[in-house]
């Protein structure tokens, strides 16, 4: 029978049934984290049995469907700048095969083109090399003028023109810068740039070679 002074104490709980009680929290604690371990790779309402794909193998596709997308935009865009280039290829050399002769100037010629930085001593420079550019063009006028009062004609060919007119008065035409050089129009007497024939010929087999490369770029790019 209990006395008063049993009142007031603590129930002595047994040592062993107090360690088998943590070692069952530990189990179940171990048991529930693989559940919550197994539900996040299945997810709710996952894959089943019946061989559904988990939410890891739906990213997984969606980012290698992803992948894909970006790989075929950049072929197709490496594909379409090689066709610009190809194009635009294509019209400088059409431009050069057709565009006939043109009216000669200094801004057509080689020396003092590079001049381009200004400031007072290139500037006076440049006016200068200008200057004899010009009095060389008139020069060539003027000798064409003087060989049509004694003939009655201007000269008859391109050869002509640089025997009568240039080597016989001694003149030396300025160069003109690539892809251009003089040409004498027989047909008006006027003297002419156009496009050197060899410069015509490699423009428009930089233009096959790229529409070549443009070509199998884009065949590239439908695989």
């Amino acid at each position: 029978m209990n006395t008063l002074c049993d009142f007031g104490k603590e129930p002595r709980i047994d040592t062993n049934l107090r360690e088998s009680s943590f070692a069952q929290i530990r189990v179940y604690s171990r048991f529930l984290l693989i559940a919550l371990s197994v539900v996040s790779l299945t997810g709710c309402g996952g894959s089943s049995s019946s061989g559904g794909k988990s939410s890891l193998d739906a990213m997984a596709e969606k980012l290698n469907q992803g992948a894909v997308q970006e790989k075929q935009a950049a072929k197709e865009k490496v594909a379409a700048d090689a066709q610009a280039t190809a194009d635009a290829k294509a019209a400088e050399a059409e431009r050069l095969a057709t565009q006939g002769g043109t009216e000669v100037t200094t801004d057509d010629m080689q020396r003092g083109s590079k001049m381009t930085r200004g400031g007072y001593l290139q500037t006076t420079l440049k006016g200068g090399i200008r200057a004899e550019q010009k009095l060389n063009l008139y020069t060539v006028q003027h000798a064409m003028n003087l060989y049509y009062g004694e003939h009655g004609n201007y000269p008859k060919s391109h050869e002509e023109f640089m025997e009568k007119i240039i080597d016989y008065n001694g003149i030396v035409l300025e160069p003109l810068q690539e892809p251009y050089e003089y040409y004498y129009n027989a047909e008006d007497g006027e003297l002419y740039k156009v496009a050197k024939q060899e410069a015509v010929e490699a423009a428009q087999a930089e233009a096959a070679a790229a529409q070549a490369e443009a070509d199998r770029k884009a065949e590239a790019a439908k695989q």
